[in-house]
């Protein structure tokens, strides 16, 4: 599947999920904040997501900016087990094609290009990553990939 197909649906499900706790009460949730690098630099933009393992059904995101995310308490998750999903998205040249069709104006699609994940899929697609967001606690997480 590629980062186009499954980065739209991902960022969808954390919006979803931060509307949702506007609002009613609830229960109560916690702020994530922390550090991303790979190979030792700063990953300057990219995308964060917890997703709850087990019964819940509690998630989360936010942008990398510079090294750094934040998910505010107001958006924040619930205490428990998360899978972590960062992806980094890069655009490639467009996928070779044979010459345009008679009918297509010249320089349609000339501008599209590939999404494609820059970290490998155990990071991502395949995450081995995990952390577990506990009440009453910093719940910083830094993320030093390799």
């Amino acid at each position: 599947m590629s980062v186009a197909r499954w980065w739209r649906p991902l960022a969808l499900v954390v919006a979803v999920v931060a509307l949702a706790g506007c609002g009613s009460p609830g229960p109560k949730r916690y702020g994530v904040k922390g550090t991303v690098a790979y190979k030792g630099k700063p990953i300057e933009a990219g995308l964060i997501s917890f997703v709850q393992t087990g019964t819940e059904a509690s998630a989360g995101g936010a942008a990398i900016v510079g090294g750094k995310y934040e998910i505010p308490t107001s958006a924040g998750l619930l205490a428990g087990e998360y899978q972590v999903i960062i992806s980094v998205p890069t655009a490639g040249p467009p996928p070779k094609r044979g010459a345009p069709a008679a009918d297509q104006p010249p320089g349609e699609g000339a501008g599209e290009k590939e999404t494609r994940e820059t970290l490998p899929a155990k990071y991502n697609a395949k995450t081995e990553l995990k952390r577990e967001v506990k009440a009453g606690e910093d719940n910083e997480f830094n993320f030093d990939l390799k």
